[in-house]
Formats: structure tokens, C-alpha cells, sequence
């Protein structure tokens, strides 16, 4: 770390060690056996360990460093499709199951088609669309939707990446029904996220219908 901020380790242009610093003169000891190494080698060198230790890092700087048009172009993701729907009592009837119960400050799980709080619709065909549709009973409710895809940065990497494809936002689910669809051209999973977080006193009745 020290070589690639400040480059070859130079004893002139540096402040001398306590004497009980015994971290800092081990790090000084490292620091000099390095030598000539370059700073840009040296960046590299300490990204390479930390991706070492930490799994998700490639996703961690993607997302800071790259921008969010340039991920949908790389990995070739569309846009979503949005519109809306004043039936809301002919969408309930089209909903088979029970609806949702999303507790007051709470994001919900669905337990036959739950992972990390969010329902998962898992594409497992190469190209295709997915649908969704929602309303909620009386009051709004906070939707997100996010995809994960295998992001390709070369010909011999593949790692995975979360796309956000709709940004958290609270909708008018009540007065509204808001129907939504993707077109996807790999395999991932998606995820809705329906989040009440924000409502510390009501809990949130909620009718989700999603297919591929």
C-alpha cells in the first residue's frame, strides 16, 4: 500500500518510527523489501489481495467506477417497460394465492419462493421477458427490482452482478396497478423487493404476480 501512494521506499523523505511502534517498523521493514517496484505494479499487486480476501470486490468497485449505462450496454440489458392500470379489483381476482402481509417496518419473504427477503423469478432460458404486476390494499408501498447476471469482463472472467433495474422508489400501488416488463438476452435471477421499512404503524397487504 505504502509503495503504490508514495513509490520506492526513500528514507530521506520520511518520518523517523517510535520506539514502541511495532507495527510501524514492520510495515517499514515490508516497505523496504520491495524495492524498485513500480507504484502501478504495486496498486495492482494490493488490489490482488485484497479481491483475494474479499469475495465481492470486483462487484464493490464496479459499482463506484462504472457507470450505470455502461453495465447495460457491457452486459447487454434493456430498459424496463412501465405502465399502468385502474383495475385493481379485476387484478386482485388474478391472483390465486394469498396475498402478501409486509409488516409495519418491514421488507417481506415469501416462503415458497424466498432468498435474502425477496421474491426470485431464476430465467433459465437465454433470451426471453419477464412480467410483473402490483397492488397493494389502501396504502402505498416501496418497490425495487434488481437482476443478477454474469458479467463477462473478459474472455476468460465471469463474475457475478447485480443490475439495478428499478430504483427503490415508493408507488401508488393503491390507486394504481403498476405493471411492469423486462426483456433479458442471458440467465439470471430476478428480485422484487417490496419494502415497508419507511411505516412504522401500518402493515401492507400486497398482491405481486411475476412471470417469465
Amino acid at each position: 500500500y505504502l509503495q503504490s501512494i508514495h513509490g520506492k521506499y526513500d528514507e530521506s523523505k520520511i518520518s523517523p518510527i517510535g520506539f514502541f511502534n511495532f507495527v510501524g517498523k514492520e510495515r517499514r521493514s515490508l516497505w523496504q523489501q520491495i524495492q524498485t517496484l513500480s507504484s502501478s505494479d504495486a496498486q495492482n499487486n494490493f488490489c490482488q489481495l485484497l479481491k483475494k480476501h474479499f469475495s465481492e470486490y470486483d462487484s464493490f468497485i464496479t459499482s463506484f467506477v462504472v457507470k450505470p449505462e455502461d453495465i447495460y450496454q457491457s452486459i447487454n440489458i434493456s430498459l424496463p417497460s412501465l405502465r399502468y392500470s385502474n383495475q385493481l379489483e379485476e387484478f386482485k381476482k388474478l391472483c390465486t394465492g394469498s396475498p402478501i402481509i409486509v409488516e409495519a417496518g418491514d421488507m417481506y419473504v415469501v416462503q415458497y419462493l424466498s432468498k435474502n427477503n425477496s421474491l426470485i423469478i431464476i430465467t433459465s432460458i437465454i433470451e426471453g421477458t419477464v412480467y410483473w404486476s402490483i397492488v397493494t390494499d389502501h396504502y402505498d408501498i416501496g418497490f425495487r427490482v434488481f437482476v443478477d447476471v454474469n458479467f463477462e469482463d473478459s474472455q476468460e472472467n465471469s463474475k457475478k452482478l447485480s443490475v439495478e433495474i428499478i430504483k427503490s422508489q415508493r408507488c401508488n400501488t393503491h390507486q394504481l396497478v403498476h405493471l411492469g416488463q423486462h426483456h433479458y438476452s442471458s440467465k439470471g435471477a430476478y428480485n422484487f423487493i417490496l419494502d415497508n421499512s419507511y411505516s412504522y404503524l401500518r402493515a401492507k397487504t400486497v398482491y405481486l404476480i411475476g412471470m417469465v
